[in-house]
């Protein structure tokens, strides 16, 4: 994923013979989003393997809700980039949720 961003340009240039290099800035934050999404099917697959369904509820809704308040402030305030960088926003809260659940879970001493 570093290396990716790294040379997005030199490759997103390769790919598209230099006619789309303004689609780096938007491939970078599409890899991070997709990295993200990943971060977070884990923990979700996680808390259903644990039986814990009611508590990965509770971490969609967080996470939910922490999103739309972010995106809205992003939006009104920041102007953040296009639906990518909503979407890596929304994943960076529900994977927030999912640590804190999971340190939560650490100190109840639940394996």
């Amino acid at each position: 994923m570093i290396l990716f961003i790294a040379f997005s340009e030199t490759i997103i240039t390769i790919l598209t013979a230099g006619r789309y290099i303004a689609a780096q800035q938007y491939t970078n934050i599409a890899l991070i989003a997709v990295f993200l999404m990943g971060v977070f099917s884990f923990f979700d697959k996680i808390f259903i393997a644990l039986g814990k369904t009611k508590l990965n509820l509770r971490v969609n809704i967080i996470g939910g809700f922490s999103a739309i308040a972010v995106m809205y402030m992003a939006v009104k305030i920041i102007n953040i980039l296009g639906p990518h960088g909503k979407v890596v926003v929304s994943l960076i809260m529900v994977v927030t949720a999912g640590l804190l659940v999971k340190k939560h879970l650490k100190l109840q001493q639940v394996t």
